[in-house]
């Protein structure tokens, strides 16, 4: 299966889940991994990485594919495999340059954006001339963000200019969504947004947009479906330029952790892979165990746990008994009996029909042994001798 490094730059909200695309490293263009589920929607289970991050902007991605998926709207699809994504790193800014600069120059220098000058292009036009792009980075102008509020459901839009077209679009970055949340609505420039949010190492005349052309919809009273045009992912440069500083300084330290992470996980799952036929062996015999008119799922479970509980403390023992020196039987049952103040001490007629009683109110194992002070071994004992269990 082909395998492609991307450098991520969108990362947006789609149908609640995610719309992941980005630039070839090889400078072949633009790719955008899609699951083969409805519209191609990215969930966790599709785009959470190897190393267990969720994949951020300008991160640079190993996925493998299985097919590509060309559309008419949508040239650069291509449905992602079951394998997990991979982190590679980061880009530096030069290698940055040299694959964006092109592609920003080309998105300014053409008359419209994404083949039109309005902010959707019909289902219609795209069906008899398929679209070339769906996805573009553009340094736009004049940028005017705009938030309003409908029914009680906030909308976040951009204004701005490209080659003297304005264009007003919505805004499907989530992280930009996140911080305009914080805005009251109205109408900001760059400026007066990078104040009022107080971010740093943000430059008013230094914003980027990935622009994405979205699934075809269907407008209310209007038979025609048209997909729009979305800023997915709203970049600045001035940022990005202080974020890769920063992220150079700790990448060999996090790909180190990330080894480390991945051996333990590769561990942990040979020891599942191990031991898991073992437990579904013990799982069964303790329901064919069970009583029918006491077997179910809730006792199962506890009977499960109680079962391992107590394993778990007689393995204790027996660690700590072979590494620690041998001593006497009276230095044991000391020890023992300070635990357990009655182990190993005579049962009343009085004992036993509490125990009666309890057990049969469903009192777990550990919880009476903490009521009449003995160990678990001792009731289980006593319980199979007052003929209460097996």
């Amino acid at each position: 299966m082909p395998t492609f490094e991307i450098i991520c730059l969108a990362n947006s909200l789609k149908h609640g889940g995610r719309c992941i695309a980005g630039f070839k490293t090889d400078g072949s263009g633009w790719l955008r991994p899609v699951s083969s589920q409805g519209e191609g929607t990215l969930y966790d289970e599709h785009y959470t990485l190897a190393c267990g991050r969720k994949p951020e902007l300008f991160s640079i991605l190993k996925i493998e594919c299985d097919r590509p998926h060309s559309r008419n709207h949508q040239p650069e699809n291509w449905i992602v495999s079951d394998r997990q994504w991979e982190f590679v790193g980061w880009p530096t800014t030069l290698q940055l340059n040299q694959l964006l600069k092109k592609e920003i120059q080309k998105a300014n220098h053409s008359s419209t954006l994404l083949g039109t000058q309005s902010d959707r292009i019909s289902l219609e036009r795209l069906q008899n001339d398929p679209s070339s792009a769906s996805l573009c980075l553009i340094k736009p102008k004049h940028i005017i963000w705009k938030i309003d509020t409908f029914s009680n459901k906030r909308k976040f839009r951009v204004i701005f200019a490209l080659n003297g077209i304005e264009y007003n679009l919505n805004i499907t970055d989530s992280y930009w969504r996140n911080l305009l949340k914080r805005l009251d609505d109205g109408e900001y420039s760059c400026k007066e947004a990078i104040e009022q949010l107080n971010l740093e190492n943000f430059a008013p005349d230094k914003f980027l947009f990935t622009i994405s052309l979205g699934e075809p919809f269907q407008i209310a009273d209007d038979e025609s479906f048209y997909c729009y045009k979305l800023v997915s992912a709203v970049i600045n440069a001035t940022y990005v330029k202080a974020f890769l500083k920063q992220t150079r300084n700790t990448f060999t330290a996090d790909s180190n952790i990330f080894a480390r992470n991945r051996d333990l996980e590769l561990s942990k799952n040979k020891i599942i892979f191990s031991v898991k036929p073992l437990i579904n062996q013990a799982v069964k015999t303790c329901w064919d165990c069970c009583p029918e008119e006491r077997r179910s799922l809730p006792v199962l479970r506890r009977t499960l746990q109680e079962l391992l509980e107590q394993t778990l403390e007689d393995f204790k023992q027996n660690v700590e008994g072979a590494v620690r020196p041998r001593n006497s039987t009276g230095d044991r049952l000391a020890r023992l009996k300070e635990q357990h103040p009655q182990a190993y001490e005579k049962w009343t007629m009085k004992d036993d029909d509490e125990l009666r009683v309890l057990f049969g109110d469903g009192m777990s194992i550990q919880d009476l042994a903490n009521y009449f002070q003995r160990q678990p071994g001792g009731i289980r004992s006593r319980l199979k001798k007052l003929d209460l269990v097996e």
